[in-house]
């Protein structure tokens, strides 16, 4: 019996959705496309979820947070 895919995707199912091996073009790819991501220290983590909502046509952005500056 095979386990349900993980959260984020494998770095073969990156290289597939980037058509790219190594991490900058990935990123690069990435931002093109509009998928949001994260860097950690030797690679990059994206969300299946997010991956889906691109594939469905949904506008998706990549958030840094909370602007809490503009709050008075």
């Amino acid at each position: 019996m095979t386990e349900p895919p993980g959260e984020f995707l494998t770095p073969a199912e990156l290289r597939a959705l980037t058509e790219c091996a190594y991490v900058e073009p990935q990123c690069a790819k990435l931002e093109e496309i509009g998928v949001p991501y994260k860097r950690k220290s030797k690679g990059i983590l994206v969300s299946r979820i997010h991956v889906r909502a691109w594939l469905l046509g949904e506008v998706l952005c990549m958030s840094a947070g909370v602007d809490l500056s503009k709050v008075r």
